[in-house]
């Protein structure tokens, strides 16, 4: 099975869920997504190692990670890259 394969049979639980009322939030569907290729990955005598764990994003979260990004954006032009 490949990595496409999983993703679509993903996606296509997901609607099934979406279609019978269920919404699936990504909280649900990554970890899902990452133990599916992970064992995709093994299945081909590959390694996965998951240093950190997915998990809820609050709007802090995404802010900070706004922030680091302008600040890093804003790094590389001054340095003309």
């Amino acid at each position: 099975m490949t990595l496409a394969d999983i993703l679509g049979v993903l996606r296509s639980a997901c609607k099934a869920l979406h279609d019978c009322g269920i919404v699936l939030c990504r909280v649900v569907l990554c970890p899902a997504a990452c133990t599916a290729c992970q064992k995709a990955i093994e299945g081909a005598k590959g390694k996965l190692i998951v240093k950190q764990e997915a998990r809820a994003v609050s709007e802090r979260d995404d802010r900070l990670l706004a922030e680091t990004l302008e600040a890093r954006e804003n790094a590389n032009k001054e340095v003309g890259l």
